[in-house]
C-alpha cells in the first residue's frame, strides 16, 4: 500500500508542475482509438496496476456434462499486482500500427492459496486504418491480435494457451470530446478441456474530454479479464496529462459484471519519439 501511495503522489506532482503536449496512447484506457500512430513514430509505455479480485474460482475443477461447463469448488478474494506493465507501439506506415503489451511480472496473494507469481502473457496487435475521419463520419480501423502462452496455468495466473482477438474500431471528434467504439470477437482456449474454446463478444465504449492541460476519460469495456478465460465488463475513468514527448495517466477501475477485478488502480507513463522521417 505504501508503494501505491508513493506512485499516486508522484503522478499528482507531475500533473501540477509539468506542461502538456500531444501523445496518442493511453495506457490505462482499454478502449482503443481508431487513429494509428504516425509513420516512423514509436511509443514506449511503462506502468503498474493493483486490483482486488472478488469471487475468483479456485479449487478442484469438475466438468458438468449436463451443461458442458466448468464448475469450481471455491470463490475467494485476491490481491493482484502487475508491475511493470510494458508496451511498445510503432507506426509501420501511414495505414498500419504494431503494438506489443506485456505485464512483465504478476504477483497475487490470498489467505488460502498464499502467494503466487509469474511472468505475464505477451499480447501482440496490428491495427490497420480503413477510413480517415470526415466531417460527419468517424475514423475506422481493423485490429487483430494474439495472446501468447507465457503465463503458466499451474500458477492460477494464466491459461498457458494462445488466444486470438479481432475488432473494428471507430473514433469521432465532437467539439472537445472524442468518442471511441470497439466491437469484435475473442477466441479463448480452455486449458482444462482439450479441443474446447470459448468465443466471446468483446467491446468498448469510451469518451475523452480534452482540456488545455489535462484530459479526462471514461469507458465501459468487455475484454480479456484478469481471471483465466474470462471476459468481465468493467468501467474505468481517469486523467491524462502530457508534457512535450511524455504523457502520464492515472485510472480507476470497477467491475460491472462477470468474474474478475472488483476494483483497481492503474498508473502509467508514455514516451513518444521519432525513429526516422
Amino acid at each position: 500500500m505504501k508503494m501505491q501511495k508513493y506512485l499516486v503522489v508522484g503522478i499528482v506532482f507531475c500533473f501540477i508542475y509539468l506542461y502538456p503536449s500531444s501523445c496518442l496512447a493511453i495506457l490505462t484506457m482499454l478502449t482503443e482509438e481508431a487513429a494509428t500512430l504516425q509513420q516512423g513514430n514509436m511509443e514506449i509505455e511503462f506502468g503498474g496496476s493493483y486490483f482486488q479480485l472478488k469471487d475468483i474460482p479456485r479449487g478442484k475443477i469438475e466438468t458438468n456434462s449436463s451443461v458442458g461447463s466448468t464448475v469450481f469448488s471455491e470463490k475467494i478474494k485476491k490481491d493482484h499486482i502487475r508491475a511493470p506493465l510494458v508496451g511498445i507501439r510503432y507506426g509501420i506506415s501511414r495505414y498500419a500500427e504494431f503494438y506489443i503489451n506485456w505485464p512483465a511480472y504478476i504477483h497475487q496473494k490470498d489467505e488460502i492459496a498464499g502467494t503466487q507469481s509469474d511472468v505475464g502473457d505477451v499480447q501482440v496487435f496490428t491495427k490497420l486504418r480503413l477510413l480517415r475521419e470526415g466531417k460527419t463520419t468517424p475514423a475506422a480501423s481493423f485490429q487483430i491480435g494474439t495472446k501468447l502462452p507465457n503465463t503458466s496455468n499451474e500458477s492460477g495466473l494464466g491459461t498457458n494457451e494462445t488466444d486470438f482477438f479481432s475488432s473494428v474500431l471507430f473514433s469521432k471528434w465532437v467539439g472537445k470530446f472524442t468518442f471511441h467504439f470497439n466491437g469484435g470477437i475473442a477466441i479463448l482456449s480452455n486449458p482444462e478441456m482439450e479441443s474446447r474454446q470459448k468465443d466471446r463478444f468483446i467491446y468498448g465504449v469510451g469518451v475523452v474530454y480534452h482540456t488545455l492541460r489535462t484530459n479526462i476519460f471514461a469507458e465501459v469495456n468487455r475484454g480479456l479479464g484478469i481471471a483465466p478465460f474470462e471476459t468481465p465488463v468493467v468501467a474505468r475513468a481517469g486523467l491524462i496529462y502530457k508534457i512535450v514527448s511524455w504523457s502520464f495517466d492515472l485510472g480507476f477501475s470497477s467491475k460491472i459484471k462477470g468474474i474478475g477485478e472488483d476494483w483497481g488502480i492503474i498508473a502509467g507513463a508514455t514516451y513518444t519519439f521519432r525513429i526516422f522521417e
